[in-house]
């Protein structure tokens, strides 16, 4: 699946993983208000792959113009590919919760019942 970072309301960037097993490999786009998708590189196994010069002055434009969004966008990118919790793992949570939550309003009413009239 594709991920889309909006960098301003005109420009975005656009990561399109490779399906590989060993590495985490996209390749990297970019795309203007009025333009089409133009590739800028490919990153595959920690290093920057590129086609021609073109899109190598591409590249170092963009990370020049705008540092601090570019860097962003990458954080973005690799942190929605950490994996999410099963459905299983979720369902276990709310069991565990609502035991709990059942276990304390029983202590509650035990409490409540044989305790506190039993004070003095």
């Amino acid at each position: 699946m594709n991920y889309y970072y909006h960098i301003n309301e005109r420009d975005s960037l656009i990561f399109k993983p490779i399906k590989n097993n060993y590495d985490l490999g996209f390749e990297f786009y970019s795309k203007g208000e009025a333009t089409t998708e133009m590739k800028i590189g490919n990153y595959a196994g920690g290093h920057w792959y590129f086609d021609d010069d073109n899109q190598r002055t591409k590249f170092l434009i963009l990370m020049q113009q705008e540092p601090v969004e570019f860097k962003r966008a990458f954080k973005s990118y690799f942190k929605s590919l950490d994996k999410k919790p099963s459905r299983l793992k979720c369902g276990w949570v709310k069991f565990k919760l609502k035991q709990f939550r059942m276990k304390r309003n029983f202590n509650n009413w035990v409490y409540k019942t044989f305790f506190i009239n039993n004070r003095y």
